[in-house]
C-alpha cells in the first residue's frame, strides 16, 4: 500500500512538473509571438493577461490582413481596367493610322 502511495505521489509530482513546464513553455511562446509581431509582452504577466494580449494581437493582425487583401483586390481591378483602356486606345490609334 505504501509503494502504491509512493507511486501515486511520484506520478502526481511528475504531472505537476509537466504542467509547470507546459505553463512556462506556453508563456514563453506567447511572449515571443507578441515581440515578433511588434507588441511588448508585459513582464511577469499572468497567463490570463498574456492570453488576452495574444487574442487582441491576433485579431488586430487578422483585421490588418483583411484590409490589405481588400486594397490589393481594388488595385488589381484598377490595373485590369487601366490595361483594358490602354489596349482599346492602342486599337483606336492603330485604326486611325490605317485610315
Amino acid at each position: 500500500a505504501s509503494s502504491e502511495a509512493a507511486r501515486a505521489a511520484a506520478a502526481a509530482a511528475k504531472a505537476a512538473a509537466a504542467s509547470a513546464n507546459g505553463e512556462r513553455l506556453l508563456k514563453t511562446t506567447i511572449c515571443e509571438f507578441l515581440v515578433i509581431s511588434g507588441e511588448q509582452a508585459p513582464a511577469g504577466a499572468s497567463s490570463e493577461v498574456l492570453a488576452q494580449k495574444l487574442r487582441a494581437r491576433g485579431l488586430q493582425l487578422v483585421k490588418s490582413a483583411e484590409s490589405h487583401r481588400a486594397q490589393a483586390e481594388k488595385m488589381a481591378a484598377a490595373g485590369k481596367a487601366y490595361k483594358a483602356r490602354a489596349k482599346a486606345d492602342a486599337a483606336r490609334a492603330d485604326v486611325a493610322m490605317r485610315s
